[in-house]
């Protein structure tokens, strides 16, 4: 089976190590994310039941997700990516 995960980990590329954050406020698998001036976004994806909309933004500054908006339409496997910082 597929696992619908809402955990977290981040890679600290000075100490090759990996560090759990704080975890997403809705599990999702097959998530489309992309990184936008130092914050991490989780776009869309599966959560076990239903395809999602909802686009979740993780700042590493203060260990926090807020969900921040919605797609028009739900989905998953989106590729994600940001163009000239949009």
């Amino acid at each position: 089976g597929t696992a619908h995960l809402s955990s977290v980990e981040a890679y600290n590329i000075r100490t090759d190590s990996w560090t759990t954050v704080t975890s997403m406020t809705t599990p999702r698998c097959y998530v489309g994310a992309t990184v936008l001036r130092g914050r991490l976004y989780a776009m869309a994806g599966y959560d076990g039941n239903s395809l999602l909309s909802s686009i979740e933004c993780y700042d590493p500054i203060i260990d926090s997700w807020e969900v921040v908006t919605s797609m028009g339409t739900q989905r998953c496997d989106a590729g994600v990516c940001v163009l000239r910082e949009k």
